[in-house]
């Protein structure tokens, strides 16, 4: 965390030693810190500001959630699997050679969350950093790395254990037991691993 609050005190009036006493216990805050959105009203890019309460909730639910799982049922178009998008980069950013699967029905639908992540790294107020970058991976340079999948995939097995397994529009998988045999023993043997469960009705 302290080479992101170097690199974010570059671009505020804080010092990296405030930004870390700011930050201390309050990933929404590093969040709001480092990240910039485009504005649907303005096109612009704008600092991102979290929708309380329920963004708040879902990025401490990531990072201080005692649960394996986390399920999430939400209507479309409020920003719950793009907060997850943000909590994964951040895990990402602060936790070297971790591996974040994203999974979806399709394959380019995981390519899509993919694609989010690249454009928070891209339009982020700091630098970020990639070794690797393609239309289904991403890879920063501390070695943590992103990859799509579909949501039945026969190649998936025996990749790397997973820090977090993010599943999203968990509904529309046409065999969700089969996919979850598949997906699970990415997070069985970490730790710290969980599985985002996302999904619309």
């Amino acid at each position: 965390m302290e080479d992101i609050a170097e690199k974010a005190a570059k671009n505020t009036s804080k010092s990296k030693e405030q930004l870390l006493e700011r930050w201390d216990g309050a990933p929404e805050l590093v969040i709001e810190d480092i990240f910039r959105v485009r504005s649907l009203e303005t096109g612009q890019m704008e600092d991102l500001e979290l929708f309380d309460p329920y963004q708040t909730q879902l990025v401490n639910a990531y990072f201080y959630g005692g649960e394996k799982i986390i399920n999430v049922y939400k209507g479309r178009r409020i920003g719950v699997s793009f907060i997850f998008c943000v909590c994964t980069l951040l895990d990402a950013m602060t936790n070297s050679d971790e591996f974040f699967p994203i999974v979806s029905n399709t394959k380019d639908q995981s390519k899509a969350r993919i694609s989010d992540i690249k454009k928070l790294i891209e339009n982020a107020k700091i630098d970020i950093p990639l070794e690797k970058k393609n239309i289904g991976e991403i890879k920063l340079e501390n070695g943590s790395r992103f990859k799509a999948y579909a949501g039945n995939p026969n190649s998936s097995r025996g990749d790397d254990s997973a820090k977090t397994v993010f599943v999203d529009e968990m509904a529309f998988i046409e065999d969700q037991k089969k996919a979850m045999r598949t997906f699970m023993p990415f997070i069985s043997l970490g730790g710290r691993s969980k599985m985002l469960q996302i999904s619309t009705p």
